[in-house]
């Protein structure tokens, strides 16, 4: 007779003053005389779920993306709209001290925006983690060493994970996922009278945003629709 137990494993650290603990469970089997242990990661018992959950977000998210058809589609219509490209890419590799354990995504996202004929670039570094209640987007300062105007995965210097700060204006996005469709957003109140509202959702025929600022209840970016990305060749 085989006995089945569930043991986990975990870690924590303390980064700008919060608490972080993740843990991994295993599924344990020992023999009838105590003798032999067997032990494997509880994912892997259940066919992978649960890592596969965010490997399988991860895999739409990751790329280089635009709006061209959108694009085109809408300035045949004589409709104001930008032109968009987005470059996501996992930078995991240049992150340094990682505990063991660590199973999150970080990624660089790299955005342009053309309307009128006038460019603007922005990137940012998001932590993707698996929640029991979905994906969890946790936003991060730019790291200490890089310029934010010029920061993109390809110039990113390496980073010390126990120096990375969240960033404390932008409020953590749930996605959950719908017949093979993830959704997702957040409400971040800026300042006082500044909110910011992302809602996105992803499948495998294209990456869906909305992003809207206003201040003051008047929106002062953002459309009625959302920029719909679809992947393209590097």
């Amino acid at each position: 007779m085989i006995r089945h137990a569930f043991s986990f494993t975990g870690f924590s650290c303390i980064m700008n003053g919060r608490k972080y603990v993740h843990m991994k469970y295993y599924y344990v089997m020992v023999s009838k005389d105590s003798q032999s242990v067997s032990r494997k990661p509880y994912t892997y018992i259940l066919g992978g779920v649960y890592m596969a959950k965010l490997d399988g977000f991860m895999a739409l998210l990751t790329g280089s993306f635009n709006n061209r058809e959108q694009y085109d589609a809408l300035q045949k219509e004589g409709k104001e709209f930008p032109y968009a490209e987005h470059m996501n890419t996992v930078c995991n590799d240049k992150i340094s001290n990682l505990p063991p354990e660590f199973q999150g995504k970080f990624m660089v996202e790299e955005s342009i925006y053309e309307v009128n004929g006038k460019r603007h670039c922005s990137s940012h570094l998001f932590l993707f983690t698996e929640e029991p209640e979905g994906i969890l987007l946790t936003s991060y300062e730019i790291p200490d060493g890089n310029e934010k105007t010029t920061f993109s995965y390809k110039n990113m210097k390496t980073a010390d994970f126990q120096c990375l700060k969240i960033s404390e204006k932008f409020r953590p996005a749930l996605f959950q996922e719908k017949a093979g469709v993830w959704e997702g957003g957040s409400t971040s109140m800026f300042t006082p009278v500044m909110r910011f509202q992302l809602f996105e959702r992803f499948s495998k025929e294209c990456l869906e945003v909305s992003e809207t600022m206003e201040v003051n209840g008047k929106r002062t970016f953002g459309y009625d629709e959302p920029i719909c990305y679809k992947q393209v060749s590097d």
